[in-house]
């Protein structure tokens, strides 16, 4: 039943504003979103925003159970605004892009520098929300190896084989993640204007220094970095859920617990 969900599901369908209007644009590049929303959060045929309704075996201990709703509702919560900060992206980055084309050089400037930065703060928002995620489903797995962030992911990870997808976590946290604290640390982001158009270096180190920039041999034109690290955040993400979706599936079958799938909760 849960394939044929998939197959006719849309956020266009959702009751939440952001998702209709989001949907098309996050979904493109990450559509485990929905797949994990279907499965494990959403309820299609209900009136109004409600979770599943999850019912559990009649010998599982009241403290278990009230363990699971605590982890169930801060997941809920964690997967619902990593969509937020992703949609949020998304409108930085047309803002951008409409920036691009204003008359008044200071507007522009501003305009420009503003999008770019707002963009990469929900990126590294939509990290920092996907830890917390992960780590609550560890958690409730009871993989207890590793520390904050994204560290006991990324034992989890290798313990899985899947040395790759920890690569691609190092990669962002060394290069986008950088983009998103030079701005909040310092200000300004280190940009070149060339021809009208905004250019920011390949390279952003976290505690690189403006005076660096004039050191900085490569450059491309703000818009299209944006766009690609959108792009590659997006994609990674989507890897990492479905190993998400079939680790928090797994749990949910070992425990006996059954999903009410399209009940309204009583």
């Amino acid at each position: 039943m849960i394939g044929i969900w998939l197959n006719v599901l849309s956020l266009k369908n959702s009751k939440d504003s952001v998702e209709q209007l989001y949907g098309d644009d996050v979904l493109k590049h990450f559509p485990n979103y929905e797949k994990f929303w279907v499965e494990f959060i959403g309820n299609p045929k209900a009136d109004q925003v409600e979770p599943y309704k999850y019912r559990y075996p009649d010998n599982m201990t009241t403290e278990e159970r009230n363990r699971i709703e605590k982890s169930y509702l801060k997941i809920r919560m964690s997967h619902y605004t990593l969509f937020c900060h992703l949609a949020g992206a998304h409108f930085q980055e047309k803002e951008l892009k409409n920036a691009r084309s204003v008359k008044d050089p200071n507007e522009k400037y501003f305009r420009c520098c503003e999008h770019f930065e707002a963009a990469y703060m929900h990126i590294g928002s939509a990290f920092y929300v996907l830890a917390t995620l992960w780590n609550t489903v560890l958690k409730l797995i009871e993989h207890r190896e590793g520390g904050r962030g994204f560290d006991k992911l990324e034992r989890f990870l290798n313990a899985k084989g899947k040395s790759e997808l920890v690569k691609g976590l190092k990669e962002i946290d060394e290069d986008i993640m950088n983009r998103r604290h030079l701005p909040v640390h310092y200000g300004r982001v280190i940009a070149m204007w060339y021809q009208g158009e905004m250019y920011v270096p390949l390279k952003v180190r976290e505690e690189m220094l403006w005076s660096q920039g004039n050191e900085t041999t490569e450059w491309r034109r703000s818009d299209s970095q944006l766009h690609s690290d959108l792009v590659q955040t997006e994609k990674l993400i989507n890897e990492l859920h479905e190993i998400l979706i079939e680790e928090y599936r797994g749990f949910i079958t070992s425990k006996n617990i059954v999903i009410d799938h399209g009940e309204k909760m009583k």
